[in-house]
């Protein structure tokens, strides 16, 4: 029993580190897109999202996008 435990445990783990590796992703591609380095074109392509998604996920991580992309549907400030 304990090695079916040992191995549920393992899977956890590189679980947790693969979903955190990928959450820290898309918050420095929202950082490089709220200041202007990368276009949020290039942030969601990079991440396989919409830029609509990208926009919505954006917001809801705390980040704002530049100014010019506050006209889009779906986004408000």
């Amino acid at each position: 029993m304990e090695y079916y435990e040992d191995i549920a445990r393992k899977e956890g783990i590189e679980l947790g580190m693969s979903q955190g590796i990928s959450e820290g992703e898309s918050k420095k591609l929202y950082e490089l897109v709220e200041k202007g380095i990368i276009t949020i074109t290039t942030g969601a392509d990079n991440i396989g999202l919409s830029v609509d998604e990208f926009l919505n996920q954006m917001k809801l991580a705390g980040y704002k996008p530049p100014k010019q992309y506050f006209h889009r549907k779906n986004f408000r400030s």
